[in-house]
C-alpha cells in the first residue's frame, strides 16, 4: 500500500530523529549504535524511494491521480538476436519501418537489467486543452512534470510485456527518435483483436496531434520531489 499524507510525515519525522541519534551515535564514537541506526536509516530511505510510491506522490503533485498510468518494465540483459527471436514467438506484427528501427545500429540494448517506472498519459491529461498541438508542445509538457525520454528498447520489451491482450491499445513511445533514411521514427505499440503490433511513426515535431494520443514516458527517480 502507498503512504498517504499523514504517513510520509510520520516516516519523515522518523527519519530525522534517527539522524539525529546517529550523529549524536557517531560523537560518542559508539560504533555498534551507529551501525545499527545506520541501518534503520537504509530501511526508511527505501519505503520513502519505493517506485510505486514516488509515482503515486508525483501524479498527486500533479493533478494526475487517476489519469496517468504507471508500468513497470524491465529493460537490459538480452542481446538483439534474443529479442526478435522472443517477438517472433510472440507472433508480433511488424508495421513499415519497426523492424527495421530494431535491426538499425541506433537501437541498443543495455547490457545490464534496470527496471524502469514508466507513465502512460494522454496529451490532453496533461495539457487539459482539447486543442490539436504539436509533438514538440506534447513532449514539451511531458518535461515540465518531470517526465523524461524512454530507452528506445522500451518499444519492444513492452509489447511483449503487454502479450496478446483481448482489448485495443496504441501507445507511443517517447523515445530519441531513430534515423532511416534520412527520417526519424519511434516505436507506437499496438494490440488489436489479440494481435501484437509494433509500428514506426515518423517524428515530426511541429505535425499537429489529437490530444486524445498516449505516450509513454520514464519517470526518473526524484521526480517526485524535483518539479
Amino acid at each position: 500500500m502507498p503512504l498517504n499524507c499523514q504517513q510520509l510525515h510520520e516516516q519523515l519525522k522518523k527519519l530525522q530523529e534517527l539522524k539525529g541519534q546517529f550523529d549524536a551515535a557517531l560523537a560518542a564514537t559508539d560504533l555498534n549504535l551507529a551501525d545499527s541506526l545506520q541501518k534503520n536509516i537504509q530501511a526508511y530511505f527505501e519505503i520513502i524511494g519505493d517506485p510505486k510510491f514516488q509515482f503515486d506522490r508525483w501524479a498527486k503533485k500533479h493533478g494526475l491521480e487517476g489519469k496517468a498510468e504507471r508500468i513497470e518494465l524491465v529493460v537490459g540483459g538480452m542481446a538483439k538476436e534474443e529479442l526478435k527471436a522472443k517477438l517472433e514467438e510472440n507472433q508480433t506484427l511488424f508495421l513499415y519501418n519497426a523492424s527495421g528501427m530494431i535491426d538499425d545500429d541506433g537501437f541498443v540494448l543495455s547490457p545490464e537489467q534496470t527496471r524502469l517506472n514508466l507513465v502512460k498519459i494522454s496529451a490532453y491529461d496533461m495539457v487539459g486543452d482539447t486543442t490539436p498541438i504539436t509533438t514538440e508542445e506534447i513532449l514539451e509538457a511531458a518535461r515540465k512534470i518531470g517526465l523524461q525520454f524512454c530507452p528506445a528498447e522500451v518499444g519492444p520489451r513492452l509489447s511483449l510485456q503487454l502479450g496478446r491482450q483481448a482489448y485495443y491499445t496504441e501507445m507511443n513511445i517517447a523515445m530519441d527518435p531513430i534515423s532511416i533514411a534520412e527520417k526519424a521514427y519511434i516505436f507506437v505499440i499496438l494490440n488489436i483483436f489479440e494481435e501484437p503490433r509494433i509500428k514506426s511513426r515518423e517524428f515530426i515535431a511541429d505535425e499537429k496531434q489529437n490530444v486524445g494520443i498516449e505516450f509513454v514516458f520514464c519517470l526518473p527517480p526524484g521526480a517526485d520531489w524535483n518539479q
